[in-house]
């Protein structure tokens, strides 16, 4: 019988305790509380013990096992038999030997839906059969949670952890309709690789011109992209769900996992290292953060598997189990007048299909074939179980139930007192003969560099998922040359929410900014990283803790950013508490216009502080903190448009000119529900022509009035000396 290992976890637990002080003598002074902060670190095997039967043995006992890190044994600090919850009745009899009392415990099910590798078919006529079969398995949890991986790589929580059997099935019934629903044109419906040439106008290119595409390689690009995807997806899950206590069970129902070595595949010979890893290489490069796994130190090229081994072993560390759930293979089950080969097939031109039909669907199968293993592979390498192929149903519904109910956990102190950053094999023996042991083979002591680098991965490539600090951020690609920009990156920080968890205020609170600059189209990816460390002393959280925001200003090294459309992903972490806050945004490097007209690039808000610097370089970001210098003043840039009546407002406004020649006046006015409501009184304080880039860069300071409070747009317009309007633009703000 093949041994399924299982399990092994590290974790860090921060503790604060408060020591409570005794209670002060008359005329003494009081002593305050004093708190200390401990770290704990524990490694956690998770672990089933199976007879010659496949019936779980209950009675062993501390004494039974021996557990080995790398090869040495391990002296173990717990054993304890684990009786997890779940819906409906107790784990049936036959299930079991007679067991001690154990330990009751919520099982976590954690349910996430591919459609990112799964291929829709139409199935409204079976859809309360198959949903009922699924919520059969789903059940099986106590909590369950619902997630789908969307086709366009965001992970969506469709049902936090709940356990109200009506919420879970309209979840469900939600997650699946995007898997069982018709879709006329699929990326996933392989057979058309096998021709030689794309259609025509697929790519917009000619036939028989240099340029066209096979289908072969519009095949592989969509499968690169469906990797990238399908990794930082799951990442992104792992992520939201490791800080969950105890074994978390994820039922991952999932077409498979794209493999990215297509030369065996489509030449029929091996591919050579070098052709794969570049392959590879190809698709890391184009992931959010690059390869979401650098934090490995591995620097070579390295294949897609051995990505998803990370993967796993990121799963294994955290106390993860995939249990994968092939939908073709299900609705067999449930579907008696589904053929056995249900791979959706394209359809072939005359001349494609003669030429293909022999060996077409043997290449599809084997295509096939090689995802769903890639996708047994991660179950197995994490502890659980795969339903595919010709497994039955029922042995799958049976295990997944028995792993959710009853489980060792064995505990130990790792044998260094600090992480390494290094894979750490686990190795348990039984003494009592004629046991399969399933646990999970090892994990990686993640050290703190790893773990934020990790974090960051996931946050960067699905940000709505990470929410803990809420902060508004604004990046403005400040213009200095034709292509040339430096990324202004504007933010407003809540200070009540930031303290929000700090015990000790008179230590200063360090956060950790990044901006990733992308392009949005998906062949270019990630195209530049700005990190940013955030200090916040003491004195200047006593002076600001009371402020609805705090402004923060920095700027990036210069750019070169084509003219066009960039989304924009600003990641803030909490150091001490390990919480993330994202915000996102799309901002565009302008288009200078061609011929004579004016055009407004950038209208933004700010404060004037003067200062005593009469020299340097005019319109450059401070190093230091990040505010536009202009002779005699620096102007600090708002990131949210709220405004003080009672003070005078700036706006440095980059426009596009024909030349220096250009007369341009500006005037502010404000507007509410698209009427006008006054002109400002406005002045100018400073421009200057910036020759390279052919634009002035203006300075202008504006009173408010004596309006009431709340929203308005304030229009700014740009007018020559006729009084002719050359370029306008509105920007929201709240007056307060």
């Amino acid at each position: 019988m093949k041994k399924y290992r299982r399990f092994i976890i590290t974790i860090s637990l921060l503790l604060a305790a408060a020591a409570v002080p005794a209670l002060p003598q008359e005329k003494e002074p009081e002593i305050p509380p004093q708190r200390y902060e401990v770290s704990v670190r524990l490694v956690l095997v998770d672990l089933t013990a199976l007879d010659r039967d496949g019936l779980f043995d209950s009675s062993l006992t501390p004494d039974d096992f021996e557990v080995f890190e790398d090869g040495k044994r391990i002296t173990l600090q717990s054993v304890k038999l684990i009786q997890r919850l779940k819906a409906g009745a107790d784990v049936p009899a036959p299930e079991i030997s007679p067991a001690p009392p154990a330990p009751l415990r919520d099982s976590r099910f954690f349910v996430v839906f591919d459609s990112i590798n799964t291929i829709k078919r139409f199935l409204d006529r079976n859809k309360p059969r198959i949903l009922a079969n699924l919520n059969s398995l789903i059940e099986i949890g106590e909590q369950i949670m619902v997630i789908e991986m969307a086709e366009n790589g965001q992970v969506k929580v469709l049902q936090p952890l709940t356990r109200e059997k009506d919420l879970i099935a309209k979840a469900v019934a939600e997650a699946s309709g995007s898997i069982w629903v018709e879709k006329a044109s699929d990326t996933l419906a392989v057979p058309s690789i096998v021709q030689e040439v794309a259609p025509a106008g697929a790519f917009g290119e000619l036939p028989g011109s240099k340029f066209e595409k096979t289908n072969r390689d519009i095949y592989e690009l969509e499968s690169r992209r469906r990797f990238e995807k399908t990794v930082n997806s799951l990442l992104a899950v792992l992520n939201m769900i490791k800080d969950h206590p105890g074994k978390k069970s994820l039922l991952f129902v999932s077409g498979g996992i794209p493999s990215v070595s297509f030369i065996g595949l489509m030449n029929g010979r091996g591919g050579s290292s070098i052709e794969d890893s570049t392959m590879i290489q190809s698709q890391v490069d184009a992931a959010k953060i690059q390869d979401p796994f650098k934090a490995l130190k591995k620097q070579t090229f390295r294949s897609g598997q051995e990505i998803l081994e990370d993967l796993a072993a990121f799963a294994n560390t955290n106390n993860i189990s995939f249990y994968s759930l092939d939908p073709d293979n299900f609705l067999r089950y449930i579907l008696g007048d589904i053929a056995a080969d249900n791979i959706p097939r394209s359809s072939f031109s005359l001349g494609g299909r003669n030429r293909a039909m022999g060996s077409a669907e043997d290449m599809v199968v084997e295509i096939k074939r090689a995802e769903l293993s890639t996708l047994k592979k991660l179950s197995e390498n994490t502890g659980g179980v795969s339903f595919l192929g010709g497994d039955k149903y029922d042995d799958f519904k049976r295990v997944v139930e028995r792993d959710l109910s009853l489980g060792y956990e064995l505990s130990y102190a790792p044998p260094r007192a600090e992480a390494d950053g290094k894979y750490h094999k686990i190795t348990v023996r039984t003494k009592k003969p004629g046991l399969d042991l399933r646990f999970r083979p090892g994990y990686v002591d993640y050290d703190k560099a790893q773990e934020e680098s990790l974090l960051f991965a996931a946050a960067a490539y699905n940000p709505s998922q990470f929410k803990e600090i809420p902060f508004e951020a604004r990046v403005i690609p400040f213009v200095l040359g034709p292509g040339k920009v430096s990324l202004w990156i504007q933010t407003a920080l809540p200070p009540a929410k930031l303290l929000a968890g700090h015990i000790e205020t008179e230590k200063p609170i360090l956060l950790k900014m990044r901006i990733l600059v992308e392009s949005l189209d998906e062949n270019e990816g990630l195209l530049s990283e700005v990190a940013v460390p955030l200090i916040l002393s003491p004195s200047f959280i006593q002076k600001n803790q009371g402020a609805e925001y705090v402004g923060f200003a920095c700027g990036s090294q210069e750019l070169s950013l084509d003219e066009g459309k960039y989304r924009i992903i600003a990641l803030l972490y909490d150091e001490k508490l390990a919480r993330m806050g994202t915000a996102e945004s799309v901002v565009s490097v302008p288009v200078r216009p061609e011929g004579t007209p004016c055009a407004i690039i950038h209208a933004v808000l700010g404060n004037l502080s003067q200062t005593s610097r009469t020299s340097g370089s005019a319109y450059a970001i401070s190093a230091d903190d990040g505010s536009l210098l202009l002779p005699g003043y620096k102007f600090f840039p708002m990131a949210v448009g709220v405004l003080d009546r009672a003070k005078i407002t700036s706006a440095l406004i980059q426009v596009y000119a024909p030349d220096r020649t250009a007369v341009l006046k500006a005037s502010f006015s404000l507007e509410r529900n698209g009427a006008a409501v006054s002109p400002l009184s406005s002045k100018p304080v400073h421009s200057v022509w910036n020759k390279k880039a052919s634009l002035w860069n203006m300075v202008e300071a504006f009173a408010l009035g004596d309006f009431a409070p709340g929203e308005y747009d304030l229009r700014v317009r740009l007018a020559d000396d006729a009084g002719n309007v050359r370029s306008e633009t509105t920007i929201p703000v709240r007056l307060k």
